[in-house]
């Protein structure tokens, strides 16, 4: 009986281990930039292209809005008033670096548009709900329709 028990203890922590692991290695890769040391570009994200998961796809656009928020401070916007229309993200051949295309427009008249293109450079592979640090360089601001 004793025999049993230990066998029964020893077979449930090896079970809780590997399903720990399981949820560790999952986690870990919905949470980490996608292509990051990779030096070919490829788009993940478009109006036809998606190659990112829920969490990574959240994180590029809260990125991308504060990229934006901060490349334009002190130009008086209020980003209260503004909602997401649309984000492209493609990985670019220098490692790290991502191109991101962030569109939005006044939440009281959609037809205008206005679009932040930048390259985004991570500091690590870790998306972090879009906390992560990060600098950009190439900012162009677009005002369309």
């Amino acid at each position: 009986m004793l025999k049993h028990h230990k066998l029964i203890v020893s077979v449930a922590c090896t079970l809780v281990a590997l399903i720990g692991l399981g949820i560790f290695f999952a986690t870990s890769d919905a949470e980490s930039a996608p292509a990051y040391e990779s030096s070919k570009a490829q788009v993940l994200l478009s109006n036809k292209v998606d190659k990112l998961n829920d969490d990574q796809e959240s994180a590029f656009y809260t990125l991308a809005q504060r990229a934006c928020k901060l490349a334009t401070k002190g130009d008086g916007s209020n980003w209260d008033n503004f909602e997401p229309v649309s984000l492209y993200v493609e990985k670019t051949k220098a490692k790290h670096a991502y191109q991101i295309a962030y569109v939005i427009s006044p939440k009281n008249n959609q037809a205008i548009q206005i679009e932040y293109d930048l390259t985004l450079i991570l500091d690590d592979n870790k998306l972090d709900d879009g906390q992560g640090a990060f600098h950009y360089k190439d900012f162009n601001l677009n005002l369309g329709k």
